[in-house]
């Protein structure tokens, strides 16, 4: 029964993610040939719809483990102090705040990612690894349909577009990498790494 729960989530979100692949496409072709100009507040809805139909196409990865595609080393290469420059300029830190103090409550952590037992640590990694593969893979696959957009003639709402993905995809991304390298560090060394408070 267990193997059948699992295998009918598996074609669920299979399916989930076709849909979304589909519904991706027409609404690209959409606003790609719709008349111009729209209002601001239409440029931003849109925006937000089209980043959310094409990240939502990265389900698929809760069913099967796309995330492997990329390489063990990309997943580790977390740990030294250029990384955390980064982290550091971009805020990480605070965003990571805000997150918190908005959309992903304690409670979500606990039940998706990590639910403070050691044992837990290499369930903690692995999420890590596949929701830095979907907000990466996501990030590039609608900065290419900005791109499409801006090129049809209408660069507001492929800026509006790209602003969004940066906040929805880039910078959950980064933070994936920011959380596997402080995890990195208590288990290896038992401190945190270089230029993290």
């Amino acid at each position: 029964m267990l193997r059948f729960g699992i295998l009918l989530q598996k074609v669920l979100l299979t399916v989930l993610s076709g849909f979304f692949i589909w519904r991706s496409a027409v609404l690209l072709s959409w606003l790609v040939q719709r008349p111009q100009p729209a209002s601001i507040s239409t440029v931003l809805i849109q925006s937000i719809r089209l980043d959310f139909y094409l990240l939502t196409i990265f389900v698929i990865c809760f069913a099967w483990p796309i995330h492997r595609l990329f390489p063990d080393s990309y997943y580790e290469a977390v740990r030294s102090e250029s990384f955390a420059s980064v982290c550091t300029c971009l805020r990480i830190k605070q965003f990571r705040k805000l997150l918190r103090l908005t959309i992903w409550r304690a409670w979500l952590s606990k039940r998706f990612f990590f639910d403070g037992t050691r044992s837990g640590l290499a369930r903690f990694d692995q999420n890590t690894r596949r929701a830095e593969f979907i907000h990466t893979v996501a990030f590039v696959v609608i900065l290419l349909a900005s791109l499409h957009i801006g090129m049809s003639g209408d660069p507001l709402l492929a800026v509006a577009v790209f602003l969004v993905n940066v906040v929805w995809n880039f910078y959950p991304a980064i933070l994936q990498r920011y959380q596997r390298s402080r995890l990195r560090a208590v288990r290896k060394e038992g401190c945190k790494p270089p230029g993290y408070e």
